[in-house]
């Protein structure tokens, strides 16, 4: 009986833990808005195992990218744009990528895609953009 009990106190320790831990990845639990000044020479490389996707963004309002897999890659050129805080990837009138940021470190930045989906990108600033 007492090690069930332990096994429950454990369990319950650890999804406080949790909830608390999920709680400071972003402290208002809302979006932060993206600004234009910040992305003219910044490169966001995905933090993913598989997939491909590396975007660098110029004063133009360009984007050289390189997306696909490990084993298959292309390089379009897309155009960029905020858009109600979001950063958005087009070509022509076509969103490709849609991003909303949640968390953001001097190296990393954290987002929602398009999809729904929360990934991570490495992030590095051309003195250039």
């Amino acid at each position: 009986m007492k090690h069930l009990i332990r096994m429950s106190m454990n369990f319950y320790i650890a999804l406080i833990s949790a909830m608390l831990l999920a709680g400071c990845a972003n402290n208002s639990g809302n979006p932060i808005p993206w600004k234009e000044e910040e992305i003219s020479g910044l490169s966001l490389q995905l933090v993913a195992i598989v997939k491909v996707q590396n975007f660098k963004f110029d004063a133009e309002g360009y984007v050289a990218a390189t997306v696909g897999t490990a084993f298959a890659v292309a390089a379009p050129e897309y155009e960029w744009r905020i858009s109600d805080g979001k950063l958005q990837i087009y070509n022509e009138a076509k969103l490709v990528e849609q991003l909303t940021l949640l968390e953001q470190t001097a190296t990393h930045v954290k987002v929602i895609s398009i999809s729904g989906e929360v990934v991570e990108y490495k992030i590095t600033r051309s003195k250039h953009g």
